[in-house]
């Protein structure tokens, strides 16, 4: 696997990696290499079966650093850095190895071509398309999709699509843009982000009301595309309402600073808790005392292609969730298992949170009617699915 993102942060990349690793393959890793991270380690998978000789994860880890929140030409310059070097890593590994597959993480889509070499020799290669590129920097840069650098990311998303022998894809949503671009449809499949049951399992109760306060959570990055300044506001408005409101931010990122600055100046340092990053095992400890889980996506078009893992990992552990009303998440759950909210309308978060602190039934009915809609998409069927393709 080859990946612009670090391991073992990425959760997808380590949910299909871990699925290998249980039915016994090898599976190396090239990756970016955070300050204080090994270049090269041997990563053992806690919980699953015992691994054969000579059979594991093993992570090599290059000298390119992640600029979250950069400008375009710090994009690419680090996006260009990490390919030359992948590339390499790649060709000198083959050569070692004979990799059977190789399967390139997007973004950027043009990654894909680190896998030549390979490919020459006749090994398989995988594109897993964690975003469409173009939307995705029409969003980050406010472009439009007329204009020339939109046209030449379209460009290489055709040339990369072309150049894989199969597709991985996050959602039907984004199956059916690539189809309209005019990809083959049985070259792709629909692994979507939906967590690991190693990790994340449902309580024996779901929606467990804390008998005192009302506590609400959002984990995850802390970047452009989620709307926590409208959270905050929410917050600031519900805590006349709600004795003993407790809003808790999880995670990090490039907005981080100004969501406290934030916080600080509407005077909410007692109500919102910025808990920082924390490892995705610890996660379901931490979220045991919340009652409802927030995810506040800004109204765009990427959010409405949308589906963030966060929100199925609240419905696995029982949680209630109010949400953005987006096309992407509805095509899976429906109002009777999610409260949405309107991006557009900035008051009508506050008033969807606050219906659902005085109505402890529908989030109990929410929270329930959430998970049987996840079981059409839930992990075991989708890693089940995974599985079948890597062994075609």
């Amino acid at each position: 696997m080859v990946t612009h993102s670090y391991y073992p942060e990425d959760p997808r990349v380590k949910r299909e990696a871990g699925v290998l690793v249980d039915q016994g393959y090898s599976v190396d890793i090239i990756c970016l290499r955070e300050i204080g991270e090994k270049r090269y380690e041997i990563i053992s998978v806690k919980g699953r079966i015992p691994l054969p000789a000579g059979k594991g994860i093993t992570v090599y880890r290059l000298p390119v650093k992640r600029h979250r929140g950069g400008g375009f030409f710090i994009y690419l310059f680090e996006y260009l850095a990490f390919f030359c070097l992948a590339f390499r890593k790649t060709a000198v590994l083959f050569f070692q190895k004979r990799y059977k597959i190789v399967q390139v993480h997007t973004i950027p889509d043009f990654l894909v071509f680190c896998s030549l070499i390979p490919k020459l020799f006749r090994s398989s290669v995988f594109l897993d398309m964690h975003e469409v590129m173009p939307e995705f920097f029409i969003d980050r840069y406010n472009l439009s999709a007329n204009q020339l650098v939109i046209k030449i990311l379209k460009f290489i998303e055709k040339i990369s699509t072309k150049f894989a022998d199969k597709i991985i894809t996050v959602s039907d949503t984004l199956k059916e843009i690539l189809i309209n671009r005019g990809v083959a449809e049985r070259k792709i499949t629909v692994i979507m982000n939906v967590p690991d049951t190693h990790i994340f399992k449902t309580p024996d109760t779901v929606c467990r009301i804390q008998p005192t306060g009302f506590t609400l959570a959002y984990h995850g990055l802390l970047s452009d595309i989620y709307d926590l300044t409208g959270a905050i506001k929410s917050v600031k408005v519900l805590k006349e309402k709600i004795p003993g409101l407790k809003f808790l931010i999880i995670g990090s990122g490039p907005k981080e600073n100004e969501y406290k600055q934030l916080v600080r100046e509407l005077k909410l340092e007692q109500a919102v808790i910025f808990k920082g990053q924390i490892l995705q095992e610890k996660v379901p400890e931490v979220l045991g005392g919340v009652d409802l889980g927030v995810v506040p996506l800004k109204n765009t078009e990427l959010t409405q292609l949308a589906f963030p893992t966060k929100v199925v990992e609240y419905i696995v552990l029982g949680i209630p969730v109010v949400t953005a009303d987006r096309r992407t998440i509805k095509r899976y759950f429906n109002q009777q298992s999610l409260a949405f909210y309107n991006p557009v309308d900035e008051n009508d978060l506050t008033g969807v949170i606050y219906a659902l602190y005085q109505d402890p039934q529908k989030m109990k009915n929410l929270a329930e009617n959430a998970l049987k809609c996840y079981d059409a998409i839930s992990w075991e069927k989708m890693k089940e699915r995974y599985y079948k393709l890597i062994e075609q």
